[in-house]
């Protein structure tokens, strides 16, 4: 038991420092969408300066990620190392704790290496704004922490308060993904638990509104700008490339055929066919709406993509054990790491592309 919680304090202390040090680089050194808005959000927040709440930027509320930005400025650090360090940060964490739940679900496996490579190296953080990125992160994140009650024999209050505080603090960053993710989320929660769903709901809103002060100050204005964000966003006739956007999420739709044959086939996955289902609809349904909507740059789509793509290499595993080869003959193992190969390469030419 010792040696197994070692090697998992090892493997995610390597993981983070990994995706911290990688992350770091990528904020610091890349020019993304409106960073110099979010910039003076968070020194707008150490002077109590009340925002403009017509701006479509500061409403997502971003709060989340506000608040740690400012409190590093207050150390001394510029607005812009603040803020680049706290996106890495947020990423990084959230990176570790996906990993440490690979390891706790499936301690055999190598699906905490699949999920690093995924999660470190994935070229769409630079193609989303600041919120929309850690959202990716956290929406994961959440989603795996289902998966991890689903798995157990009885899902305590403190397990629904857990999912509760994931949900808040992803609704104090991005509050229409947060949202998205929460109405499905909701749903199957409350399949799995009935009326203790009440739980998850309650720490939910406690927590998002703990992370977002300008719910303190401003209620009215601020939820008015929220909705004119939403208006905003539906009213927009630019729309991204959907062959684009399809080809970044062909991982994604990958693990999305594999968990639908599964369901054809239960023997070949160890994940429940409920579980399946409440993943599948929520990418389905979210990504299918953004298809038809008149705005639906990448970023959007992100978030989701990202929760299905950690998923793969457990499809793909499960389907080399239980397929008869792996299974039968330990040494066709190497067929796992064949393909957390072609997950590192698959990663890594996007970014060789971005950066030639």
């Amino acid at each position: 038991m010792n040696a197994h919680l070692t090697r998992t304090n090892v493997i995610v202390v390597a993981v983070f420092a990994v995706a911290f040090a990688t992350q770091a680089m990528l904020w610091l050194s890349v020019d993304y969408a409106d960073k110099s808005f979010w910039q003076a959000d968070a020194l707008g927040l150490l002077t109590q300066k009340t925002p403009d709440f017509s701006d479509n930027v500061l409403v997502h509320p971003g709060t989340a990620i506000l608040l740690p930005t400012a409190a590093l400025i207050a150390t001394g650090a510029s607005p812009k190392v603040a803020l680049n360090l706290t996106i890495a940060l947020f990423v990084s964490v959230c990176t570790a704790l996906i990993c440490a739940m690979c390891l706790i679900l499936r301690p055999q496996s190598l699906w905490w290496l699949g999920a690093a490579v995924l999660m470190i190296c994935n070229p769409l953080y630079i193609s989303a704004t600041v919120p929309g990125a850690v959202a990716g992160a956290l929406v994961t994140l959440f989603v795996i922490l289902v998966f991890y009650a689903r798995n157990l024999k009885m899902i305590s209050g403190k397990m629904l308060g857990i999912l509760g505080i994931c949900a808040g603090v992803l609704l104090a960053t991005r509050i229409d993904t947060g949202l998205a993710a929460g109405f499905f989320s909701f749903i199957y929660i409350a399949y799995l638990v009935r009326t203790r769903v009440w739980i998850f709901t309650a720490v939910s809103f406690l927590t998002f509104l703990a992370l977002d002060p300008y719910l303190w100050t401003a209620p009215m204005q601020h939820l008015e700008g929220i909705a004119e964000l939403v208006k905003s966003n539906a009213t927009v006739t630019s729309s991204g490339d959907l062959t684009y956007t399809l080809s970044a999420m062909s991982l994604a739709l990958l693990a999305l055929t594999l968990a639908l044959l599964t369901l054809l086939r239960k023997e070949l996955t160890s994940v429940p066919a409920d579980f399946i289902l409440y993943i599948a609809a929520m990418f389905i349904i979210v990504c299918t709406a953004l298809s038809f909507s008149a705005f639906r740059p990448v970023r959007y789509f992100f978030p989701f993509s990202n929760a299905l793509e950690v998923f793969l290499p457990l499809f793909v595993f499960d389907l080399i054990e239980r397929s008869g080869t792996a299974y039968e003959n330990p040494k066709n193992s190497w067929l796992k790491y064949l393909f957390i190969f072609f997950l590192i390469v698959s990663r890594a030419l996007p970014l060789l592309i971005l950066g030639a």
